[in-house]
């Protein structure tokens, strides 16, 4: 499928948590598929998930928060060190999505329950 001028767009999507991986999975290889670079900011994952295999994934969000001392924290705490490197890896993200320039900036939601 060509979109008219047949451009190709640069694609950022956003996913911290990744709460939808397979969604993201899925989304970046639909764009790939009508030719769109595409790249998504995400967070530090396990060494088996499929994303980590990915070049165009960028684990941008909680680096630290996987390591100790950070990993063996309260849970009351850890959600408050969350908070504070989310804001800080937002602010980093802005630099990062200036450098690459993309045409599109997805930000991907938490998943609603009904």
């Amino acid at each position: 499928m060509k979109r008219a001028g047949d451009r190709t767009l640069k694609v950022s999507l956003v996913d911290p948590s990744l709460f939808t991986a397979p969604y993201d999975q899925a989304l970046m290889d639909g764009l790939r598929g009508i030719g769109d670079r595409v790249r998504l900011y995400a967070c530090a994952m396990a060494d088996g998930s499929p994303l980590c295999q990915d070049r165009d994934v960028v684990e941008h969000f909680y680096r630290s928060l996987a390591r100790a001392p950070f990993s063996r924290m309260p849970p009351a705490i850890s959600r408050w060190c969350k908070g504070l490197d989310h804001a800080a890896s937002m602010r980093r993200l802005g630099g990062a999505l200036r450098a690459w320039q993309p045409d599109v900036i997805h930000f991907q939601w938490l998943p609603c329950e009904g």
